[in-house]
């Protein structure tokens, strides 16, 4: 890769996972950048990522491109769209999470390419996800107008579970998600990928240092100050019959006795 921009990218802080360049430190990345660093390191099938500092102003238009290299999509694109998320990384003792915001970059362009390799069903499901995050994540907009939204759809579809909606429920559902957006927010969702994703980093730093979060964490025994370093990351959908999120620990969150232990959901997305 172009030593100038590995050079540039180095002295604006950024940390590199699962791509070449300075591995995220802790102290500078959070935990979370660096572990998931140490697991690509050690041949873990981690999407690759970028690691930004607290406070991190540059451009990230040519951070992408090293994302974009890596997988040979590209960010908007039309013919092989790439999804991303922005994950909160806080530095030290920090208590309660930021949220994070997943499937950014899907756009109307980028539709029929993800449709004709991933199916309809799983991109309009995608679609819905995404509004759902950004509305919330990025927009303040109160989860539970979402919620209801998708209640009142289950219910008008005589359905349990939103994994039994088909393409074109969801699809529906997606559009009352769009107005619910435009009128709470005040602005359309925006169909950009740049956007999107430019949202999301500016959005984060915001909600994690409001006073009712700063609140939060101390309430929790973490550092009201603590900093928060964010992780731009490709997307792994985890959706299907075949995908899902989960986490794994060492050992028993009941007992504390070594053994492996964890939580899965299929057809699901990790936060």
């Amino acid at each position: 890769y172009d030593s100038a921009m590995t050079e540039a990218c180095t002295m604006s802080g950024i940390g590199f996972i699962g791509l070449d360049g300075p591995a995220p430190d802790p102290a500078r990345h959070g935990e979370k950048a660096a572990l998931l660093a140490a697991g690509a390191a050690a041949g873990l099938p981690v999407p690759p990522a970028l690691a930004l500092p607290p406070g991190f102003a540059g451009d990230i238009a040519p951070l992408l491109s090293r994302l974009e290299a890596a997988t040979g999509a590209r960010l908007g694109g039309a013919e092989a769209p790439l999804l991303l998320s922005v994950r909160p990384s806080p530095i030290g003792t920090a208590g309660a999470q930021a949220p994070a915001v997943l499937d950014l970059g899907l756009t109307q362009a980028a539709f029929p390419a993800l449709a004709a390799r991933l199916g309809e069903r799983t991109v309009r499901d995608v679609q819905r996800r995404l509004l759902h995050s950004y509305g919330t994540g990025v927009l303040e907009l109160e989860g539970d107008d979402f919620e209801y939204a998708l209640h009142d759809a289950l219910r008008l579809a005589g359905r349990e579970s939103e994994t039994d909606l088909d393409a074109g429920q969801l699809a529906a559902l997606s559009k009352t998600y769009l107005g619910l957006i435009a009128d709470e927010a005040e602005e359309p969702f925006p169909d950009d990928a740049m956007a999107q994703v430019a949202g999301a980093v500016a959005a984060l730093p915001r909600i994690w240092n409001s006073r009712r979060a700063r609140l939060r964490r101390q309430a929790l025994g973490g550092d009201p100050d603590a900093p928060l370093a964010l992780i731009i990351q490709v997307m792994a959908l985890g959706l299907g019959p075949r995908g899902g999120a989960g986490f794994a620990d060492l050992r028993d969150e009941a007992t504390g006795r070594r053994a492996l232990s964890g939580r899965y959901l299929p057809d699901a997305q990790g936060g």
